[in-house]
């Protein structure tokens, strides 16, 4: 059967609420299901790049140009005929299901990606072109990019970078599903439907060419504990989660606060996936991927 890979996008304004975590639980979990996964990396960070595909060779990708930052400079500065396709590195994980290594693949980022908006943005800014045609250009590019690599992947994940930036809103508007990590405190959910509504109501979300999101936002609980914060909090959201109109969704399935994920970014033991994340993550996330199939497949409980 052909496949017709889902493209999920994992975004937050905030930094520090667990979307990398999020990113390669998520994408070991369903690699580890029979999946074919693809993470492109939109942070400049490479914390996820750094996860999957550990320091060495993280280095070597980043010498040899095989990163989203030389993608883009080289397609809208040098004009190049490159395609995503050919910056992409398989079976970066070395977490396995059984006897095998599970099949993910990596688009890395490195930290150059923070300067290359910057840069494409002056060098169009001189071919007389305005900040509404380069995201349109970047967006007509991805939009050529993504149907042969949904044949080829089961899942694609963006991990954006926080805040907006044109790949974020690119990635979020071309999604058919993203996920808002965050942790149920006060502090992390400051702001939290201020930047759902940027992307998908009002305003700020039709000041651009680009099409609205395909459905609302899914808010995943994440480093979850029994305080009395984190209930209260979660209380609040699942509030406006139920609202006429809410700014987001709110996924029953939470990540708990455990130890064994403070690790999970530098084990790369050749662990299966079970015994990497133990029991009460494995079942957490086969329980949310149940819910991201039910949303993704129309039928949301």
């Amino acid at each position: 059967m052909p496949r017709h890979g889902r493209v999920i996008a994992v975004a937050n304004m905030k930094g520090g609420v667990g979307k990398t975590t999020t990113v390669v639980m998520l994408a070991e979990a369903l690699a580890a299901d029979g999946n074919r996964v693809l993470v492109i990396d939109l942070d400049a960070q490479a914390s996820v790049s750094y996860c999957l595909a550990g320091n060495e060779l993280l280095g070597k990708l980043i010498r040899e140009g095989c990163t989203i930052s030389s993608f883009l400079e080289d397609v809208f500065v040098d004009g190049s005929r490159r395609t995503l396709r050919q910056v992409i590195r398989n079976q970066v994980s070395t977490t396995t299901r059984g006897s095998h290594l599970l099949d993910i693949s990596l688009v890395p980022a490195d930290p150059s990606l923070r300067y290359v908006e910057r840069h494409l943005m002056a060098a169009l800014v001189k071919k007389g072109f305005d900040i509404d045609a380069l995201s349109k250009r970047i967006w007509n590019r991805m939009e050529r990019e993504m149907p042969p690599l949904r044949k080829e992947y089961d899942y694609i994940f963006f991990d954006c970078a926080p805040g907006i930036s044109l790949m974020t809103e690119v990635a979020i508007r071309s999604a058919d599903l993203v996920l808002v990590p965050t942790i149920p405190d006060p502090l992390s959910t400051l702001g939290l439907s201020a930047f759902c509504n940027t992307f998908w109501r009002g305003p700020l979300a039709k000041m651009t060419p680009l099409p609205l999101p395909q459905r609302i936002p899914y808010v995943l609980a994440s480093r979850c504990q029994s305080i009395r914060a984190h209930k209260e909090t979660l209380a609040v959201m699942q509030v406006d989660a139920g609202s006429n109109e809410p700014p987001y969704r709110l996924l029953k399935t939470g990540i708990p606060q455990l130890a064994i994920l403070a690790d999970v970014c530098k084990d790369r033991a050749g662990r299966t996936f079970q015994a990497k994340y133990g029991p009460v993550i494995t079942t957490a996330l086969n329980q949310l991927l149940g819910e991201m199939k039910d949303i993704l497949d129309g039928h949301p409980s």
